[in-house]
């Protein structure tokens, strides 16, 4: 997990399928996603996690969840260790 967000053209590695190492643009706050919910929604999940826009290598511009990505810093790190 990222403990902050990474600056845009940071490296990620994405850690669901397909994997690999993302171009990070930008950041979507939760907030900005729940103005979306329409008001009939009552069963939507109010508590979101911000998502992540990225550039995948085989899969283009992607949106996921920020739990879905790591710094390549930490991995280096806890490799290190």
């Amino acid at each position: 997990m990222i403990s902050k967000t990474p600056k845009q053209g940071d490296l990620l590695r994405q850690l669901g399928l397909p994997g690999g190492i993302c171009v990070f643009i930008q950041s979507v706050s939760a907030e900005d996603i729940d103005d979306e919910i329409p008001e009939d929604a009552d069963d939507w999940p109010r508590v979101e996690p911000d998502m992540f826009e990225v550039l995948h290598p085989t899969l283009g511009y992607i949106e996921e969840p920020e739990y879905y990505f790591e710094t390549l810093d930490g991995t280096i790190e806890e490799e290190c260790i």
